[in-house]
């Protein structure tokens, strides 16, 4: 059994841990077991969610667009699953009440936690606890915020790597919802590479005063999903992202920006992104401070400084590409 996610979450007044795991076996729930001596001193709850059962949900949503963005069958991010995010606000199990077997295969606990789909799950009243020093625990995960006096779905999800090392309280984290604007729908920071401005090549060539592809300020350098807000409801309730995911749009976004893409879900929200900004509140690279330098070896050591530039005290590290996170 591999263990790919976490939950946490807390319901007032007795704040109480869970933590959710997709396993391949789920006969063998008991991997993620060791992951709870990291955890906080309070009470735990442990749910196993089926990573196959959520991959045959996600399947016939994102089938088409897998092709655009992954590299090809058996690659590392050719599996569903790399796009949970896209269709998050589809899949999503709902708070059904206590003793509720869960519909992707996990069954609810008796109190007012959330019904997550493979992700942390924190409940907004009580995040004191998660903060500074959380060190790597896995491959990817996904936390979830709830709104108080809502239980029967969960409206905003903040879905995280487990690459990361936090040096904040995540609370202020969940605060960045407060500051999206009318018609935004996901938090997302830049990439911090130039991973697009190789991607995007032809379009670039074809349109060389584009900013697409180009590295910030004035530049469009892409996003990368380490670190996202996911507004579900405004998932839900935006027709624009509604046409975004269907095939015949997809497949003229890709045609439009010529767009071959090996990274899942961050490649679907960067072609988006390119056409309609507005979807996107653009977080501080603060909040997701990416230390790979891959492409700096490869081709853009000249340019590879406009993108990887990141001033101000960082919140979030990002060991993406196995980089080593700083002890600091």
């Amino acid at each position: 059994m591999e263990p790919t996610c976490l939950r946490t979450s807390w319901a007032p007044p007795t704040p109480v841990f869970s933590l959710s795991a997709g396993a391949t076996d789920s006969k063998k729930p008991v991997g993620g077991i060791t992951w709870l001596l990291l955890l906080p001193l309070v009470p735990v709850q442990v749910v196993f969610h089926d990573v196959a059962v959520l991959t045959d949900k996600l399947f016939p949503i994102v089938e088409a667009m897998q092709k655009h963005f992954s590299a090809g069958s058996g690659t590392y991010y050719s599996d569903s699953i790399f796009f949970l995010s896209v269709a998050m606000h589809q899949i999503m199990p709902k708070e059904e009440g206590p003793g509720v077997e869960d519909p992707h295969g996990a069954h609810q606990s008796p109190v007012k936690s959330l019904s997550s789909v493979c992700g942390a799950v924190v409940r907004e009243p009580v995040l004191d606890g998660l903060e500074e020093e959380n060190d790597n625990l896995g491959s990817s995960s996904a936390a979830a915020f709830k709104s108080r006096h809502t239980y029967n779905k969960i409206p905003r999800i903040i879905q995280l790597d487990l690459d990361l090392k936090y040096k904040t309280n995540i609370r202020e984290l969940f605060e960045e919802f407060d500051n999206f604007l009318p018609g935004a729908i996901i938090g997302i920071a830049r990439e911090m590479q130039p991973v697009y401005r190789h991607t995007f090549w032809q379009f670039r060539q074809e349109n060389p005063k584009t900013r697409v592809g180009g590295p910030p300020p004035e530049g469009l350098p892409g996003f990368n999903s380490g670190v996202m807000l996911l507004n579900l409801e405004a998932m839900h309730q935006s027709p624009l992202y509604s046409r975004l995911l269907e095939p015949a749009q997809v497949q003229q976004l890709a045609d439009k920006y010529h767009f071959r893409g090996h990274l899942g879900d961050q490649d679907f929200f960067t072609m988006i992104g390119m056409e309609h900004p507005e979807l996107f509140h653009v977080l501080d690279c603060t909040w997701n401070r990416q230390l790979c330098t891959w492409w700096r070896d490869h081709g853009y050591s000249d340019v590879f400084e406009d993108y990887f530039r990141c001033d101000g005290h960082v919140r979030i590290y990002h060991g993406n590409c196995n980089t080593p996170i700083p002890e600091v």
